[in-house]
Parts: structure tokens; C-alpha cells; sequence
């Protein structure tokens, strides 16, 4: 269907005028003369149908004129909102559609399609505590709608209030026990209270209902690493390569496992697997944790040259990758090259936001790595590092009350 399709539009000839004012004129019309307002009404409807028959034919920008005509004729409509603001979140428009969805409730406080489109809106938007209330809202008056639980939990989760998230997952689960979305998200919050058996266990049960869900599958091999069961969580990830070859992340996934089992010269064989898919692919997030991967495995191989080569490409596709240029720093440090490895600590530092990050990839393996060896230059930024870690401490520790409460 062509898209530049023109309808009459008996208003046309008023297009200069402002359509809010269009729209006061011909509210009062229709509040004054009877057969102005069915009129206005038959013809906001048929721009709805129109607007329906554009959105059907993927023609959204032709849609959104249709519906806006049709609110030209009924402001007060809040399907009519709804329905634009459908469109406006479907073309990731989120704020216009936010804006048509509060204008339905403002029309319909009770509407349970607008309340729950602008609670996911908001949710969409990151706006938590609002998209909470309006959640709480709608749940009032549709307490079984288990996708609605689903997304209050998950606002939840992201607020940080975990065992809030739960009930609410646990409540859509009792509504509808095979909600893969449900049973996903509670498992995600189980691994985030750091209850990893309980967590392995639900996604288990979620690989019943969705067994190619891969989102599924990388989080049981997550939650089965962090309860050390690294056999188990190899053969998870060897199941996704076998439907999944070419997946540039579990390679590395498997790199970084076979890493921590000391298997050095199998890792580095995943790894560059990893490398070759993902520079096929063009996937730079794959590419730059591939590379900063193999530059720790070389290091741990003894090889400094290889280490630094890799630990300079994990840079080049991402330079705010502080651990790989720790790690670039630290085979410079060992290899002679102090002045270098003292600029490369001191570029990774700048892009810390945590203290912590400092002392687990930097300090700790500098100095690990200088037991037993005479290495003055190099002792020289591990000391530097120290300093470099207390002050960041002092920064970012919370600040304390000094004037005295009053008397109780």
C-alpha cells in the first residue's frame, strides 16, 4: 500500500490554526449542538479505523497522523490516547507515549489499559518508584494479571528490593506455574541474594518449559560456576556450542573457565576461537573480553610478549577497559618497562569507580607477581598503587554526621 496515500480531512483548510485550539473550538461545539458532537464522533472513528488499517501495514507514521485526527475530534477519548501512545512505544518513542498514556488516565483515572501502559513505559525509562505505583495501580483492579507481577517485580529487582521483587514473582508463578519470564526473573534475583543452588534449580525448571532459551541457559551456567560446580557449568555451555557454534561469548566463556582451572594452553585455544568469531561477526564486546582474556592467560603462561599484544588489542577496541590495561601494566611492569607500566596504572585508574576495582585487578596481582623478585622500579608502583587505593578509600567513604543530636 502506498504510504503517501492523502485523506480528506474536512478541517484541512484550518490547519493554520493550533490544534489545541481546534480542539477547544470544537469540544464546545459539541457540548453546545447535539448533531455536531455525534458527527465528531462518527468521524473520529472512522480516523481510528483508519489509523488501525496504517498500523496493520506497518505505515506507523501514517498511523500517528490518523489518530491524531482522530483526538482532534475526541480529546477526551482515552482509548484514543492509548492507542497512540501504543504506537509511540512501539517506535521507541517513549516519552510521547508517556505523554499520551498520562493524558488517558487524566481522562480516565480508572483505565486499566493506560495505567499499566505507562507503568511499563516508565519501567522502559528506568523511572522505578513511579512505574511502581502506577503497577500498584492497576493490580488493584487486575490482581491475576501475571505479566503486570512479572514487571512490578522486575521494578522491584532493579530497585534493589529483592525479597519485594520475589513475592511478586512468586506470585505470577502461582498464577500461571509455567511462566518461563517468572521463573527466569525470581532465579535472577536468587543469584543477585547470592543463593546460587536455589537459583540453578529454578532455571533447571525454566529449561523444561524453554529448552533453547539461551538468556536460560548462560544464567545456569552462571549460577552453577558460582556454586563451583565448574564441571557442571562446563557442560552447560558446551550444550549452547552445540546448538550455538559460532557464539562468540561462550567461547569465552569457556576460555575463562578452562582459565581457572589452570588448563592455560586449552584456554588459549577457546580464546582465539572467541577472537575469530566475534572479528568475523564484528561483535566489539565479545572482541574486547576475548582479548583481555588472553592477555591474562598468556600471563599466566609466562608469555609477557603475548600478553602485552593481546592486553594492548583488548584496549584498542575498548581504552576504558581499566583491567585489561592493568593487566597490560602488569606484563610491562615484569617484562622492565616500569615508566610505561606506571602510565598504563595510572590511565586504568582514571577510569575507576571503585576503589575495590583498584586493589582486586591491580594491586593484589602486582603483588603477587613480585614475591621473590627484585624488581625496585616496579616495587615503586606497587607502593604508588597503595597510596593511589587509601586515598581513593577516604573518597569514597560515606561522610559522617559531626553536630551532636539534640537531647533526647
Amino acid at each position: 500500500m502506498s504510504t503517501d496515500r492523502k485523506t480528506h480531512d474536512p478541517f484541512e483548510p484550518l490547519a493554520k490554526w493550533s490544534k489545541s485550539f481546534l480542539a477547544i473550538l470544537m469540544e464546545s461545539a459539541g457540548d453546545r449542538l447535539p448533531f455536531v458532537a455525534k458527527f465528531l464522533r462518527r468521524d473520529a472513528e472512522k480516523h481510528r479505523q483508519l489509523g488501525i488499517h496504517e498500523y496493520a501495514a506497518g505505515n506507523l507514521d501514517l498511523a500517528v497522523e490518523e489518530f491524531e485526527k482522530a483526538l482532534l475530534r475526541a480529546p477526551h477519548d482515552a482509548n484514543l490516547h492509548c492507542d497512540l501512545g501504543q504506537i509511540y512505544f512501539e517506535s521507541s518513542k517513549l516519552q510521547f507515549a508517556e505523554e499520551q498514556f498520562r493524558k488517558a488516565i487524566n481522562y480516565d483515572p480508572n483505565s486499566g489499559r493506560a495505567l499499566k501502559s505507562l507503568a511499563l513505559t516508565l519501567l522502559t525509562q528506568n523511572q522505578l518508584s513511579e512505574s511502581i505505583y502506577f503497577y500498584l495501580r492497576y493490580l488493584e483492579q487486575s490482581p491475576q494479571d501475571a505479566d503486570a507481577l512479572v514487571n512490578l517485580g522486575a521494578a522491584f529487582h532493579n530497585q534493589g528490593n529483592y525479597e519485594q521483587a520475589l513475592r511478586y514473582f512468586d506470585r505470577a508463578e502461582k498464577l500461571e506455574p509455567n511462566n518461563a519470564l517468572a521463573l527466569q526473573n525470581r532465579a535472577n534475583t536468587l543469584y543477585t541474594l547470592g543463593k546460587f543452588d536455589q537459583a540453578a534449580a529454578i532455571l533447571r525448571r525454566t529449561l523444561e518449559i524453554e529448552p533453547h532459551n539461551y538468556e536460560v541457559q548462560r544464567s545456569l551456567g552462571m549460577a552453577l560456576e558460582a556454586s563451583g560446580k565448574e564441571d557442571e557449568t562446563m557442560a552447560v555451555y558446551r550444550s549452547i556450542l552445540d546448538r550455538d557454534p559460532d557464539n562468540a561469548l561462550i567461547h569465552g566463556e569457556v576460555s575463562r573457565l578452562l582459565q581457572h582451572t589452570g588448563r592455560y594452553d586449552e584456554a588459549a585455544e577457546e580464546g582465539h576461537r572467541a577472537v575469530g568469531i566475534a572479528e568475523r561477526q564484528n561483535d566489539r564486546s565479545s572482541l574486547e573480553t576475548a582479548y583481555w582474556n588472553l592477555g591474562w592467560i598468556y600471563y599466566r603462561l609466562g608469555d609477557l610478549e603475548k600478553s602485552v599484544t593481546y592486553s594492548r588489542k583488548a584496549i584498542e577496541v575498548n581504552p576504558k577497559l581499566f583491567p585489561a590495561r592493568f593487566n597490560l601494566a602488569l606484563a610491562l611492569a615484569l617484562g622492565g618497562h616500569a615508566d610505561e607500566a606506571a602510565t598504563e596504572y595510572e590511565e586504568g585508574t582514571s577510569f575507576l569507580s571503585q576503589a575495590r576495582d583498584l586493589k582486586y585487578y591491580a594491586i593484589d596481582d602486582l603483588a603477587e607477581a613480585l614475591k621473590g623478585k627484585d624488581l625496585p622500579a616496579a616495587e615503586a608502583i606497587l607502593r604508588t598503587l597503595r597510596k593511589r587505593y587509601d586515598s581513593l578509600k577516604r573518597e569514597q567513604s560515606p561522610l559522617i554526621a559531626t553536630t551532636p543530636g539534640s537531647p533526647a
